[in-house]
């Protein structure tokens, strides 16, 4: 799954763009893919908006897929953040509004500011939607509030989300569920077929040990742990032939989405405590920064091996960290700077100094 930012608040006030950067920044050194979730985004500072603008475009020519996700509004400055990213995804029941920018003028140089602003921001937005530059302005002069299904219209959004739609694991069930409770037929057996394959690429898309994975599968279904994908077909029409009636059906599918579903959570959780100690001990022996430990558990969870590869070609701390634990801001720093540091410490501490600033 992709990395998650959620945005909630003014931009300069509940919202910082230093924050915003910093946690894209982060996301970015274990995820290829980020999702910027815009909650309550009513607007706010228009030139910290442009930092995030700036800095979502650096990581989109870098490599990194950016999709905006418009939850509940995305207003005034954020619609533009939006825009820079990848992809604008727009829930069925969400807002997006732009306007003018506005705020106090005191001088000629004020008011021609503000119309450079307005200027940039009518720009941006033509280049997004494919509109002329007149109709850009004669949108935002009227304070233009669109639904999402406006918004797709007029070319602010590239999808509209229905939040009714069931997640994909809650899919593979109903599909699983509604076929082998049917009817006895030889279309039902090519449903099993079909809800089996679709079951098997829901694992594929999942960084898990799918040999493992499938393996479990075919146990819960009492063929041996390496059967093929054919027994296991075989071993799903065979329930559909045994099953009298539908609510027997039902009964024997929900067991079997049971103990899936609990295989699937115990393969999970030993991914995790195993990534989990693995940084534990990396942090314990000062090869890793334990402020950085959510990046370095998500990295170990998705990629055990290669993470453990590259934590053991990190040095060791010679300074351990109980021993700086208790001592001054001052003490800590001096022993720090005895540590050599890897480049992903060393640009953890970089942003934490910008942040300070």
């Amino acid at each position: 799954m992709p990395t998650t930012i959620r945005l909630n608040g003014e931009i300069g006030w509940q919202v910082s763009a230093i924050d915003v950067i910093r946690q894209l920044e982060e996301a970015a050194l274990v995820d290829k893919q980020i999702t910027i979730a815009f909650e309550w985004c009513p607007g706010g500072e228009v030139f910290q908006a442009l930092a995030i603008y700036n800095a979502i475009r650096k990581l989109k020519d870098s490599g990194v897929e950016i999709v905006a996700q418009v939850e509940v509004l995305a207003a005034s400055a954020y619609s533009f953040i939006a825009l820079a990213c990848s992809k604008v995804l727009v829930n069925s029941t969400a807002f997006i509004m732009i306007h003018r920018a506005w705020g106090l003028v005191r001088s000629e140089s004020d008011a021609k500011n503000l119309e450079d602003i307005n200027n940039l921001m009518v720009q941006l937005y033509a280049k997004k939607t494919g509109k002329s530059e007149d109709e850009i302005k004669q949108m935002i002069n009227n304070e233009s509030w669109m639904t999402a299904e406006e918004a797709l219209a007029e070319g602010f959004a590239d999808q509209v989300i229905d939040v009714l739609s069931t997640p994909e694991v809650e899919e593979v069930t109903s599909l699983l569920k509604n076929h082998i409770s049917s009817s006895i037929n030889k279309t039902t057996e090519i449903n099993a077929v079909n809800a089996l394959s679709a079951l098997t690429d829901l694992y594929t898309k999942t960084k898990n040990n799918n040999s493992k994975m499938l393996d479990k599968i075919n146990a819960t279904l009492g063929l041996d742990v390496k059967a093929s994908i054919e027994d296991s077909i075989n071993a799903i029409g065979q329930l559909v032939s045994k099953a009298n009636l539908i609510a027997a059906k039902e009964q024997a599918i929900a067991d079997l989405t049971t103990k899936v579903t609990a295989l699937e959570t115990e393969v999970q959780a030993n991914r995790t405590e195993r990534a989990q100690q693995l940084v534990n001990e990396a942090i314990a022996s000062g090869q890793i920064n334990g402020k950085a430990s959510e990046n370095w558990l998500k990295l170990a969870t998705n990629d055990y091996e290669g993470t453990k590869a590259l934590i053991a070609d990190l040095p060791k701390s010679k300074v351990k960290l109980s021993q700086v634990v208790n001592a001054s801001v001052a003490d800590a720093n001096a022993k720090a700077s005895e540590i050599k540091l890897s480049p992903f410490q060393t640009a953890l501490q970089e942003a934490k100094g910008a942040n300070q600033k």
